[in-house]
């Protein structure tokens, strides 16, 4: 595991407690392979800093968007604080090193994860706002999504693939897509989803993940790909 410290100055902060710390990096898998003492895993810092996380990102595009409605607010908050958002600002701050896997995770490519590093992001937020108060925890995840916050006021919402997909299927008079799962690999061999989109009784679209909803979401992206294509083969 990479030096600690070298996190925390990427991040710009301190901790008094490391134990909340070493919780806040310690992945499920880890705590459950560790049978000598009982050890805590990040899930409960999870829940917190996801909390956290919303607020911050619902206070900032608030102040920054006196102009836009409830609704909009709400689908740009969405954007920012799922799973991809955060494994992607994780990336940036290499957490995935610093997190603790046991070792059939770890072997599994689970430190590349994007629920993995969403997951621990969340977590090391968490513990920022036990250890170091509100105030400490507010400015540290405000500058950690500073990029995203701007590209998002920015860009405007990008709807969800699936939402996006239903949307272009109804407005051609074609209704709702169907999600069929046509694989699942069982834990042990590193868990996967194989999902396929139906329209009209045809295959549409497919893909794959480690989630459920990851499979879906890669299969509806590939669903639109598919009609645009035909839309401009029709038109």
């Amino acid at each position: 595991m990479a030096n600690r410290s070298t996190l925390l100055s990427e991040i710009g902060t301190t901790f008094n407690n490391h134990e909340l710390l070493r919780i806040a990096l310690t992945h499920p898998s880890a705590a459950n392979e560790i049978t000598t003492t009982k050890t805590d895993s990040n899930q409960r810092l999870e829940f917190l800093g996801d909390s956290l996380i919303g607020l911050v990102v619902a206070n900032e595009i608030f102040s920054k968007l006196p102009e836009k409605p409830e609704g909009y607010l709400t689908d740009l908050r969405s954007s920012l604080v799922r799973k991809e958002t955060l494994a992607s600002v994780a990336k940036r701050i290499s957490l995935g090193d610093y997190l603790l896997f046991g070792q059939g995770e770890k072997q599994n490519g689970g430190q590349y994860r994007d629920s993995n590093l969403a997951s621990g992001l969340e977590a090391l937020m968490g513990a920022i706002l036990l250890d170091q108060g509100i105030n400490k925890a507010y400015t540290v995840v405000a500058q950690l999504l500073t990029k995203d916050i701007e590209a998002a006021i920015w860009n405007g919402v990008t709807k969800d693939p699936k939402s996006a997909l239903q949307e272009l299927t109804q407005s051609i008079g074609k209704g709702s897509p169907q999600y069929i799962l046509v694989q699942q690999t069982p834990v042990q061999q590193n868990k996967n989803f194989v999902i396929e989109v139906i329209l009209d009784s045809e295959v549409i679209g497919n893909g794959e993940g480690p989630r459920k909803l990851d499979a879906e979401r890669v299969a509806a992206t590939r669903a639109l790909e598919t009609l645009r294509l035909l839309r401009v083969n029709d038109a």
